[in-house]
């Protein structure tokens, strides 16, 4: 078994611990998606504590369930310590902006995150510092659909400058070659 998805049964806080049990066991399960089931901050818990020492999860989704903000401190330490996760759904929960906030912060501590799916059940949700994560994290943030025009021309600004970033380093290195090679050819 490499891939559970459980999304969209309502399951709610009972299928937590033994989802934890299976990701605390040694198992080859690279995605578990448990969707739109209910599930509490308390019943998340104890698979968020399971992935802190997980080595095979690469994909979590929880998404559509009814995670607050008191779930976010270990979401952010799931995100910042687990070095297998490369993407994690958690839109459509009910986390605040300021929650959307921190997780968003804790994404610029991972390197091996490549996407993170955030939007918030407000529609004035703006990603802080986007830029930012795209730009060093090169993370895939999930903006929501509605996201004003102000926050897409930061996301179009930082990709114009990681690629010109890259073209700088290119032409230096280039140089630093081209300047090697006339030291070897005056030895």
């Amino acid at each position: 078994l490499t891939s559970l998805d459980l999304s969209n049964n309502t399951l709610g806080d009972t299928c937590t611990a033994p989802l934890a049990a299976l990701l605390s066991a040694s198992t080859p399960l690279r995605a578990l998606h448990i969707r739109s089931n209910q599930i509490s901050d308390a019943g998340i818990a104890s698979v968020l504590t399971a992935l802190l020492s997980n080595a095979t999860l690469t994909s979590l989704g929880v998404s559509g369930n009814v995670l607050t903000d008191e779930s976010v401190p270990l979401i952010c330490e799931v995100i910042r310590f687990n070095a297998t996760l490369r993407e994690i759904g958690l839109a459509n929960n009910e986390f605040t902006l300021t929650g959307l906030d921190h997780i968003c912060d804790a994404a610029l501590e991972n390197q091996t995150l490549t996407h993170l799916h955030l939007s918030s059940r407000s529609k004035r949700y703006k990603p802080p510092h986007l830029a930012n994560h795209l730009a060093s994290n090169k993370a895939g943030i999930m903006v929501p659909i509605d996201a004003d025009q102000e926050c897409l021309r930061e996301l179009l600004y930082a990709a114009e400058q990681h690629e010109e970033e890259k073209r700088a380093l290119h032409d230096e290195i280039a140089s630093l070659k081209h300047a090697v090679m006339m030291l070897q050819a005056t030895v």
